[in-house]
């Protein structure tokens, strides 16, 4: 997998730092701030987590990071993408469609593992060349699911299918299924370090406690073992292949005694 580096909008740009060997300056860069709410009390666990894990698969997202404020309140902030001088706007689903074929198969199943429920065109970045960037995760992993009981809350949905209830992977935008198939197959690869790394490093933050970081491991460990069947069945059906005379012959012959052919 081939993640695309945005870059970054930088809006002030400080006198070259007179010590060191390079031409290193100080600047400050365009930002999204959020933070958690009422209606989204872990969003920012969310974020970091599925966007440290996207970056481990090696699927495009804007750098983020936590930041926290005078008070201490955290925050996610997410660097804007630029484009041609401009900040990208959400993208409409015709521009979705003309991510590369294999890119969004793999978002789909992206989307699947962290039971992203909020996937739209809307946050998905596409840029003039069709090079796009997964934002918003709010709503995956955690979802909202009240801060007392998220380890155990996370496990009981382990199971639970990706139903794409944005239904973008389902329209004009919808990946072909060799390549939701070939996408499936990588995930399954998947290294153990890319699916925990996020976790530990959320833990190291203090934004979940030990007994949430070994449920997400878990969690995510089980979805990639299981990935292929939380999906539209109709989406991983490749088409058969178009039997041959001698595939036909061969289905007909006799079969040595004690055996059969399934």
């Amino acid at each position: 997998m081939t993640a695309h580096r945005p870059g970054l909008r930088v809006t002030l740009r400080g006198e070259p730092e007179i010590t060191g060997t390079t031409d290193a300056v100080w600047g400050q860069a365009e930002v999204l701030i959020k933070k958690d709410c009422t209606e989204s009390p872990n969003l920012v666990v969310n974020e970091f987590v599925a966007n440290r894990l996207a970056q481990a698969i090696g699927l495009p997202v804007p750098a983020g990071d936590i930041w926290f404020d005078d008070d201490m309140t955290r925050h996610w902030v997410i660097a804007a993408v630029r484009d041609r001088g401009k900040t990208l706007p959400p993208s409409l689903i015709q521009d979705v469609a003309l991510v590369d074929d294999d890119l969004r198969a793999q978002m789909y199943c992206f989307d699947a593992l962290i039971s992203n429920i909020d996937r739209h065109e809307d946050n998905i970045l596409v840029d003039s060349k069709g090079n796009a960037w997964l934002i918003d995760h709010d709503q995956a992993l955690f979802g909202n699911i009240p801060r007392e009981t998220r380890a155990e809350g996370l496990l009981s949905t382990s199971d639970r299918p990706f139903t794409d209830p944005g239904h973008l992977w389902s329209g004009p935008a919808a990946p072909s299924p060799a390549a939701v198939l070939g996408a499936i197959r990588q995930f399954q690869l998947l290294p153990r370090q890319a699916l925990t790394a996020p976790s530990r490093d959320a833990h190291a933050r203090g934004l979940i406690t030990d007994i949430e970081r070994r449920a997400l491991d878990r969690y995510l460990s089980h979805r990639q073992g299981n990935i292929r069947s939380l999906l539209d069945p109709n989406r991983t059906r490749a088409a058969a292949p178009t039997p041959t005379e001698g595939d036909l012959l061969s289905s007909l012959a006799p079969q040595p005694e004690g055996e059969s052919r399934d």
